[in-house]
């Protein structure tokens, strides 16, 4: 199929010829309409019966006409032909033209793609977070990854945490910290939430404590940092993410382990564990 442009200019081109054609064929009809009215005035219709005509003469008028009627055609034919020529050519030229002027406009359009993926890659950019339960050292672990090339210079960092009980929903505990900056980043920002509770003071014996508390809890953290890119820019990020326990990630008769989900996809994660606790229709 033809691109738009050069159909357009080949209709163009096409009513162009049609036109000439109109015109050369309209002389033609005005020459042939000329010659034959000549000949009706030099011939009029005779008065007398006595015939008084000139044969060879005529019949020289009436070839010279058909002649120039002949030539006009031929002229027409020629014309027609090479206009048809030119807009064959003319047509391919443009094509290529337009085929060039693509090439050159997608070279164009890739360069500035790779500029920008080059641009975005360069700046810092916190591209993971993550939450950790350590109950060996009695917290939660907050972590912020910059996933661009330059550092980050955080302004400031808010984070809420939310440990829920699965059994009745009741809080657990809940926390807010935050971090004023500037705080230069180059690969991440860690950061951490004491889990409060009367523990045993042993610590073998305070971390499974700790572990069977959480294991029937969800753990929610939600974070806000603001940071200097490395262009002088301020960006703005927000995270949250959900931790519960899931015996099948370990198996059968083995300590669950943590599935860490997004908060806006956790409650099915939620709705597992809960089924595993037994607990599935009881806060219906």
């Amino acid at each position: 199929m033809w691109p738009p442009e050069i159909t357009a200019l080949f209709r163009t081109l096409l009513r162009s010829v049609q036109n000439l054609t109109n015109a050369i064929q309209e002389k033609s009809r005005a020459t042939t309409q000329a010659g034959e009215a000549s000949q009706e005035q030099d011939n009029p219709p005779p008065k007398v019966l006595a015939e008084v005509s000139f044969p060879e003469a005529i019949e020289k008028a009436k070839t010279e006409r058909q002649d120039k009627s002949y030539r006009l055609s031929k002229v027409q034919v020629i014309l027609t032909g090479a206009t048809f020529a030119v807009v064959a050519a003319y047509t391919g030229v443009a094509a290529c033209q337009l085929s060039e002027m693509r090439k050159t406009t997608k070279a164009a359009q890739d360069a500035v793609k790779a500029a920008q993926n080059a641009n975005e890659l360069s700046r810092a950019f916190f591209g993971t977070f993550g939450v950790t339960p350590q109950p060996q050292l009695g917290r939660i672990a907050i972590d912020l990854g910059n996933s661009g090339r330059a550092i980050a210079i955080i302004s400031s960092v808010t984070a809420d945490l939310t440990i829920q009980r699965l059994r009745d929903n009741s809080i657990f505990q809940q926390g807010h910290r935050e971090w004023k900056g500037p705080i230069p980043v180059q690969s991440g920002f860690g950061k951490w939430f004491d889990i409060n509770g009367m523990w045993p003071t042993d610590p073998s014996k305070r971390e499974q404590a700790i572990w069977q508390e959480l294991w029937q809890d969800t753990i929610t953290v939600s974070i806000q940092v603001s940071y200097d890119s490395g262009f002088g820019k301020i960006e703005r990020q927000s995270f949250c993410q959900t931790l519960v326990a899931d015996e099948r990630i370990n198996g059968p008769g083995k300590a669950p382990g943590m599935t860490n989900q997004t908060c806006e996809d956790a409650a099915p994660f939620i709705e597992v564990r809960k089924k595993q606790l037994g607990l599935a229709t009881q806060n219906k």
